[in-house]
């Protein structure tokens, strides 16, 4: 699902100046981009209490070792929205947001139970309890209906997973971990992936409700 391809559901003209992408400093600009919703560890302390706890698993399963992503890119998606090159029209990008305010989220305690690899993605995710997935699941059923209503294409990500890595060369099978990973979200973001520079910018952030 493209920009353009978001903008002719929403069956009105965009009069509004396109949103633009910010590149890194010192960066040149991806050739392409992907809007998606996620749940991230960035509440204050969250990223350091976590990568403690992967920094533990790292001495465990040697595997992991030098293979992570960088913390600012540890995610559970939630929707995935589309890929696009240049800027994004602002009309799509503003029905997304008004999706997303129309929805009410809860604090979601997440817990990671395990370590598996994916095929054919080559990515090694930590999973999800059954509890933390039955209330991400729920969260991508009410985005996914409030973007329908709007004609908004969305793509629900399966299964909640967090990636830690990508590994074409090791396949670790599921391996349970002696105690759950564990961190709050307390709300979920729009975030634009910049292709090839390993950079999520944070477009919007809707905080959970009380």
């Amino acid at each position: 699902m493209s920009a353009d391809d978001q903008l002719d559901l929403l069956g009105f003209a965009d009069l509004d100046p396109p949103w633009a992408p910010t590149t890194p400093a010192g960066r040149k600009p991806a050739s392409e981009y992907e809007l998606f919703l996620a749940l991230r560890p960035d509440v204050v302390g969250q990223y350091g209490a976590l990568r403690a706890d992967v920094e533990l698993l790292q001495q465990r399963y040697r595997t992991l070792a030098s293979k992570l992503r960088k913390p600012s890119l540890w995610h559970i998606t939630l929707l995935e929205l589309g890929k696009f090159k240049g800027n994004y029209p602002r009309a799509a990008l503003n029905a997304i947001e008004a999706a997303c305010d129309s929805v009410v989220s809860r604090r979601i305690p997440v817990a990671h139970e395990g370590l598996v690899s994916f095929k054919p993605s080559n990515a090694c995710v930590l999973t999800c309890s059954a509890t933390t997935t039955q209330a991400v699941t729920q969260l991508q059923q009410d985005l996914a209906a409030a973007f329908r209503s709007r004609r908004i294409k969305c793509k629900p990500s399966s299964g909640a997973h967090m990636t830690l890595f990508y590994d074409s060369e090791h396949h670790l099978p599921m391996t349970p971990l002696d105690q759950p990973l564990s961190w709050i979200a307390d709300g979920f973001a729009l975030l634009c992936s910049h292709k090839g520079l390993g950079y999520h910018e944070p477009v919007r952030y809707w905080p959970a409700k009380p």
